[in-house]
């Protein structure tokens, strides 16, 4: 299940941050994409993103979602909720 905590990190970033621009390009591109789907296969529900040039630009120039995409990547996401 970490893909799943992975792809709702990114999304409730995105809700938190007051976002709805990137909250709804990240939720267009995995649009169609099952919980189970994301388990199964991730590079490909990650790569859903990859193809949203726009979206990902957005997210590299928001430091809090690039932050939450880094610690979603290095699973450092949930050592510093936990300790939080």
């Amino acid at each position: 299940m970490k893909n799943e905590y992975r792809l709702a990190y990114i999304v409730r970033g995105a809700l938190e941050d007051g976002r709805p621009d990137i909250l709804g390009g990240v939720m267009d591109a995995v649009s169609g994409i099952d919980v189970e789907a994301v388990d199964r296969e991730p590079k490909h529900a990650f790569s859903r993103l990859v193809r949203h040039p726009i979206l990902l630009a957005k997210l590299a120039a928001n430091p809090t979602m690039l932050s939450r995409l880094l610690d979603a990547y290095t699973d450092d996401w949930e050592f510093r909720a936990a300790s939080a």
